[in-house]
């Protein structure tokens, strides 16, 4: 196993191989998003179907592949000396130029959202307004495709977009020949649509489907605005994890809530895997905190819920004489699990960081909630 370091600098030699008109293919299937992700950006891979494929995997959670480089965590990674910005944007951007379909990373671009508008050109929305709408802005005639649909109602609903200084908005649609009326997305949206087909439908996994519809999840009515969203979420997960020690499940289990953005949760006794599945299908460890299977427990089933607000989630478990941490951003790994040695007991802790770009500005953990399990460090300071 490669210690960070050394991912660190494998990804730096990729780049450098890419640059260099090297063709790092082997490296597409690699367990660390960075490495792969770098691999995939070799223009010697751009007409590759295996590199186009990693490209838009990477693009659903962007700041993971930031986060893979070391970007924000440590300035001295030598793969950051290859990008002018965050990686993010060298990513979305090779995706959109290179992916044949634009339907194969539409999807990704609702996660461009929150960053979208605050420079001119805008590199995190940009690059998806410009493969969505090569021909600028459909004509009243032309039948938009689903694709298009799906990201007119996603820019059209974010009203965060629509509500900021309109300088660099207006300067990105433009130069792409698009509106810059919210009015005038909306009616594409609600337009005219093509004869449905089974190949008209998007499928939205994990944490980026609890994301995308928030009231199948958290009740009718609790979208990521709703002020209650919260404190609908902690209290579930007391009481989910209440029910399970009395069933056995567990044994002692407690939130700490460190600050306004940042809730600690250890359990004692109860069991979470780390190892990877047959056939490489993910641990029980990273399904929980991507939202990408079933967990086995209805409590840890309101902990991948809480993840998925959260921008950011370090987490450990130990078993079998054994201790294991991998960490995550946008809901996506952003390395593999790694070691961490001997371990006594048995149970799992993460530590969580509310995504306060996606959720609205000001957004801080509710107060006042009632648990015997529950700290809260904000009221004992």
């Amino acid at each position: 196993m490669r210690t960070i370091a050394e991912d660190f600098e494998l990804c730096a030699s990729l780049l450098d191989l890419g640059a260099a008109s090297g063709q790092p293919r082997e490296w597409l299937t690699d367990e660390h998003p960075g490495v792969r992700g770098c691999a995939a950006l070799a223009p010697a891979l751009a007409d590759d179907r295996q590199a186009h494929k990693v490209l838009a995997e990477l693009c659903l959670a962007p700041r993971a592949f930031d986060r893979a480089l070391g970007y924000g965590l440590d300035t001295a990674s030598p793969a950051l000396r290859h990008f002018a910005g965050p990686p993010r944007w060298a990513l979305i951007e090779a995706a959109c130029a290179r992916t044949p379909n634009f339907r194969d990373v539409v999807v990704s671009a609702w996660m461009a959202l929150p960053h979208a508008f605050r420079t001119a050109p805008c590199p995190e929305l940009g690059p998806f307004l410009r493969a969505g709408f090569p021909n600028g802005w459909p004509a009243a005639s032309t039948v938009p495709t689903s694709a298009q649909l799906m990201l007119a109602n996603d820019v059209a609903e974010r009203a965060e977009l629509w509500d900021a200084e309109e300088d660099a908005r207006v300067r990105t649609l433009s130069a792409l020949g698009l509106p810059t009326e919210r009015s005038d997305w909306y009616a594409l949206a609600n337009g005219p649509r093509p004869d449905f087909r089974a190949a008209d439908l998007f499928v939205v996994n994990g944490g980026m489907a609890i994301r995308r519809r928030p009231t199948i999840y958290r009740g009718e009515g609790v979208d990521r605005t709703h002020p209650e969203l919260l404190r609908r979420l902690l209290d579930n997960l007391l009481e989910a994890y209440d029910h399970a020690a009395a069933d056995g499940e567990v044994g002692d289990y407690r939130l700490t809530i460190e600050s306004d953005t940042r809730v600690a949760f250890a359990v004692e006794g109860g069991q979470l895997l780390a190892e990877t599945g047959r056939g490489g299908y993910p641990s029980e460890f990273a399904q929980l905190f991507t939202g990408t299977g079933h967990c086995r427990t209805n409590a840890k089933e309101h902990l991948s819920r809480l993840a998925a607000c959260c921008g950011t989630v370090s987490a450990q478990c130990w078993y079998d004489g054994q201790g294991y941490a991998q960490d995550f951003a946008d809901m996506a790994p952003t390395g593999p699990v790694q070691s961490t040695g001997p371990a006594d007991g048995t149970g799992y802790r993460a530590l969580l960081e509310l995504d306060s770009e996606w959720l609205p500005s000001g957004t801080v953990l509710p107060r006042g909630l009632d648990s015997p399990a529950l700290t809260d460090l904000r009221t004992a300071a």
